[in-house]
C-alpha cells in the first residue's frame, strides 16, 4: 500500500504509446511465487483486453511487457511472478 508513484507505458502495436501515472492500491501474494498488483489511476487509454504495460518506477524500469488482467475507470490489476 502507499502513495509510491508508478508510471505505466501502454504498448500497442501500430499505435502511439500512452503514459499514465498510477499509485499502488494493493500488492499481495495470491499463490506460490505469484503476486497481484492493483494500481489506481487514469485508464482512459485502455480499450481492449490483452493490452500490455511496461512498468517504470523512479530509477527502475521493468523492460518486460506485463499483461493487464482487468481494469475499470478507477484503475487496473496485474499478476506477475
Amino acid at each position: 500500500h502507499g502513495s509510491v508513484e508508478n508510471w505505466l507505458t501502454k504498448i500497442q502495436p501500430g499505435r502511439s504509446v500512452a503514459l499514465a501515472e498510477f499509485h499502488i492500491l494493493s500488492h499481495r501474494l495470491v499463490a506460490k511465487d505469484t503476486y497481484e498488483l492493483r494500481l489506481a489511476g487514469d485508464t482512459g487509454a485502455m480499450h481492449t483486453p490483452g493490452q500490455f504495460l511496461a512498468l517504470r518506477l523512479p530509477e527502475f524500469f521493468l523492460r518486460r511487457p506485463m499483461s493487464v488482467s482487468d481494469w475499470n475507470v478507477e484503475g487496473l490489476r496485474l499478476f506477475y511472478k
